[in-house]
C-alpha cells in the first residue's frame, strides 16, 4: 500500500515492447529523472535485485511530489519482454532450422521471403514473422513434391522420343519448331548433366515446357496438313467428278424420252453445271461448302442412273415380253395369210393376231414413258402385259395348227378328209336318201365342211359329223 497522501503509479502493459518501452520512458521523462533500461535476458534473481533497487531511487526521488512506483508493475513489464525475447529467439531458430533443410536438398530459398521475416522480427511483428516461416515451409514442401515427381518420372524420355516421332511425319516444320527442338536437345543435354537437384529440376521443367510447346505446335501444324490434305482430296473428287460427267453423257447420250430418262438427263446437266461453276481455288471451309453443292448433285445423279436402271429393268423385262409377242403374231399371221386356206374364220384369226400385235406396241410405248417411282402405273401396266400374255396364249394355242409349214400342210390335208367324208357320204350310205331330214342334215355338214378354216372350225366339224353318223346308225340307214 502507499503512504497517505501518495499516488501509487501503476505501468500500462501493452501487447509489444516497444509500446511498454514507450509507457515507461514517458513516465520517467516527466519526472525528469534518468532512463529506465530493461533488458529482457536478465535472470530472474537478479531482475529482482534490479526492479527493488530502481523503484527505492525512483520513489526517493518522487517522494517529493507524492509519486510512487509499484513494483508489480516494473515486475510485469520485464515478464512480458522476456516472453517476447523467447518468442523471436524461437522463430530465428526456426528460420535457421528451415535454411539448413533447404541447404540440405539444394534449394536457395526466396530473398523477398527471409526480408520479410526479418522486417517482422525487428518490428517485433510476430505474425508476419510466423507468416514468413509459413511460406518458407511451403517453398521447401513444394520443392521436395517437384524433386519427388522428377525422380519418379519415367516417361520423360518416352515423351521426348515421341514428340520426335510425330513431327517426323509432318511434311513442313517452321522456324518456330526448330527453335524449340534446338532448346529441347540443349535442356535434355543440361538435364543429364546437372550435378545437382535443383539444376536437374530446373532442365526437367525446362524439358516439359518445351515438350508442351512442342505438342501445341504440333497439332496447330497437324491440324494445317489435315486441312490441306482434305482440300487436296477434295480438288481429286472433283477431277474424278468431271471424267464421271463426261462417262455419264457417253453412256446416256440417246436414252429416249422415258420419265427416268428425261430425269437422269437434268440431272446430269445439273451437275455438269455446278461442276463448271464451282471455285476450284477455295481452301477450308469454302472449299467444303462448294464440295457439298457437288456432292448434292453427284447423289442426284446416281439416284436418277439407279431409277433409270430400274425402270429400264422393268420396262425391258415387259418391253422384251411384248416384243415377243408382236414378233410370234406377225409370223402366225404372215403363215395364216398364206397358208391358202380361206375362210371367214382364219381371216378372223388373221385379225385377231394383227390386233394382239398392235396392243403389244401400244403398251410398250406405254412402258417407255413409264415413272417407275409411281406404283400404281407400274401395278396397272403390268397387268395389261400379263392379260395380252395370256391372251396371246390362248390364241396361239388354238392357231398352234399354223406356227410352221409342216403343220399348215398337215392341217391342210386334214379339213380335206373332213370334206370328203360328207361329199360322198349320200353316195355311199344310199339309204339316207329316203329320209329328208337326214338329207337336210347332210346339206349342212357339207356346207360347214365348205368353210372350215381355222382348227376350232375342224373340231366342230367332227363333232357335228359324229353326232350325225350316230343319229343316221339309230335311223338305221347306215347301209350301202
Amino acid at each position: 500500500m502507499a503512504a497517505d497522501g501518495q499516488i501509487v503509479l501503476g505501468l500500462n502493459v501493452s501487447a509489444t515492447t516497444a509500446q511498454i518501452s514507450a509507457d515507461l520512458s514517458t513516465i520517467l521523462d516527466g519526472l525528469g529523472t534518468k532512463q529506465l533500461i530493461l533488458k529482457a535476458a536478465i535472470e530472474k534473481s537478479q531482475v529482482e535485485k534490479s526492479v527493488a533497487s530502481l523503484v527505492k531511487e525512483i520513489n526517493q526521488e518522487t517522494a517529493k511530489i507524492g509519486i510512487e512506483v509499484d513494483p508489480k508493475s516494473v515486475s510485469k513489464v520485464i515478464s512480458q519482454q522476456q516472453k517476447m525475447a523467447s518468442m523471436q529467439k524461437e522463430l530465428v531458430q526456426q528460420m535457421d532450422r528451415y535454411k539448413q533443410a533447404a541447404s540440405d536438398v539444394g534449394l536457395t530459398l526466396k530473398g523477398a521471403t527471409q526480408n520479410s521475416f526479418k522486417s517482422a522480427i525487428d518490428a517485433n511483428d510476430f505474425k508476419a514473422a510466423k507468416e514468413s516461416l509459413r511460406s518458407v515451409k511451403k517453398e521447401i514442401d513444394e520443392y521436395n513434391t517437384a524433386i519427388k515427381k522428377m525422380n519418379e518420372d519415367t516417361k520423360l524420355d518416352f515423351d521426348i522420343q515421341n514428340i520426335q516421332s510425330k513431327f517426323s511425319v509432318l511434311k513442313n516444320q517452321t522456324d518456330s519448331v526448330k527453335t524449340l527442338f534446338k532448346q529441347l536437345e540443349q535442356s535434355q543435354e543440361n538435364f543429364n548433366n546437372a550435378t545437382s537437384n535443383s539444376q536437374k529440376l530446373q532442365y526437367y521443367n525446362e524439358l516439359k515446357s518445351v515438350i508442351g510447346q512442342l505438342e501445341n505446335e504440333y497439332s496447330v501444324l497437324k491440324q494445317s496438313e489435315s486441312a490441306l490434305a482434305i482440300d487436296s482430296g477434295i480438288k481429286k473428287q472433283m477431277q474424278d467428278m468431271d471424267t464421271y460427267v463426261k462417262n455419264l453423257k457417253a453412256t446416256y447420250s440417246t436414252i429416249g424420252d422415258s420419265a427416268g430418262a428425261e430425269k437422269l438427263k437434268n440431272a446430269i446437266q445439273e451437275l455438269d453445271a455446278v461442276l463448271q461453276n464451282v471455285n476450284r481455288n477455295a481452301v477450308g471451309g469454302e472449299l467444303a461448302t462448294e464440295w457439298e453443292a457437288v456432292t448434292e448433285k453427284v447423289n442426284a445423279a446416281k439416284r436418277a442412273v439407279s431409277e433409270y436402271r430400274a425402270e429400264q429393268s422393268v420396262i425391258g423385262k415387259k418391253v422384251n415380253i411384248l416384243d415377243s409377242i408382236s414378233e410370234k403374231a406377225r409370223t402366225m399371221k404372215l403363215n395364216i395369210d398364206t397358208s391358202d386356206i380361206n375362210g371367214a374364220g382364219i381371216t378372223e384369226l388373221s385379225n385377231k393376231f394383227d390386233e394382239l400385235g398392235s396392243k403389244a406396241q401400244q403398251l410398250k410405248a406405254k412402258l417407255q414413258n413409264l415413272d417407275p417411282s409411281d406404283g400404281e402405273d407400274v401395278q396397272n401396266l403390268t397387268a395389261e402385259v400379263k392379260e395380252l400374255q395370256n391372251e396371246f396364249a390362248n390364241l396361239s394355242k388354238s392357231a398352234n395348227v399354223f406356227k410352221d409349214t409342216t403343220s399348215i400342210q398337215k392341217f391342210t390335208v386334214d379339213i380335206e378328209k373332213a370334206r370328203s367324208k360328207v361329199a360322198d357320204y349320200a353316195n355311199t350310205y344310199s339309204a339316207i336318201k329316203s329320209r329328208p331330214d337326214l338329207m337336210q342334215d347332210l346339206e349342212k355338214l357339207q356346207a360347214t365342211a365348205a368353210n372350215i378354216s381355222t382348227p376350232a372350225e375342224l373340231k366342230n366339224f367332227n363333232s357335228e359329223f359324229d353326232t350325225f353318223n350316230s343319229k343316221v346308225i339309230q335311223a338305221g340307214a347306215h347301209c350301202k
